[in-house]
């Protein structure tokens, strides 16, 4: 059997937004076993509780947005036949914003902060930063043409840049 409920939260204030949401679930596994190929199979419970909370706060005025975001995701398993007991926390701060800019040029950048504890997570793996940048340029008569670079980031060492034109002659009908 599984349970699962969840709650969200949204609320505008003029150019400012206000997220927040918060879900769980429990789960009863119960399976036989025979991993031996005994006779008698065994009898294997797995219970598996998950929490989740996230909240993200906005502010999107004419020439761009900023969103700040943060979550917290907490896992848990227990299993009778191994008496296997583990559980997984993962913490996630991220930043994301864009401007707008004249003659179709727009900026772009976000930067998460993950960290995670927990059974089995070994020193070295336990966090991470990642940062994206990018810049697009619409150009031609109907800025249906774009001119995307990216640059990818990940704990100080550059994980990819590249320039790609993009000609997305986009079918306008118009009546």
């Amino acid at each position: 059997w599984n349970l699962f409920g969840g709650a969200s939260w949204w609320k505008r204030f003029g150019h400012f937004s206000l997220r927040l949401d918060m879900s769980g679930n429990h789960s009863n596994r119960v399976g036989m076993i025979n991993e031996d190929k005994s006779l008698q199979p065994e009898k294997s419970t797995t219970r598996d509780t998950g929490l989740n909370c996230e909240a993200q706060a906005s502010y999107q005025p004419s020439w761009g947005g900023i969103d700040l975001s943060t979550s917290w995701n907490y896992q848990y398993s227990l299993n009778s036949l191994n008496d296997n007991d583990t559980y997984t926390r993962y913490y996630n701060f991220g930043l994301n914003g864009y401007v707008d800019f004249p003659f179709g040029l727009q900026l772009r950048t976000d930067a998460t902060y993950n960290l995670r504890s927990g059974t089995n997570i070994q020193k070295g793996e336990d966090d991470e930063i990642l940062w994206n940048a990018g810049a697009t340029w619409r150009f031609l008569k109907k800025r249906n043409c774009r001119l995307i670079g990216r640059i990818f980031w990940e704990r100080k060492k550059v994980m990819g840049v590249w320039l790609l034109l993009m000609a997305f002659m986009s079918i306008v009908r118009r009546k």
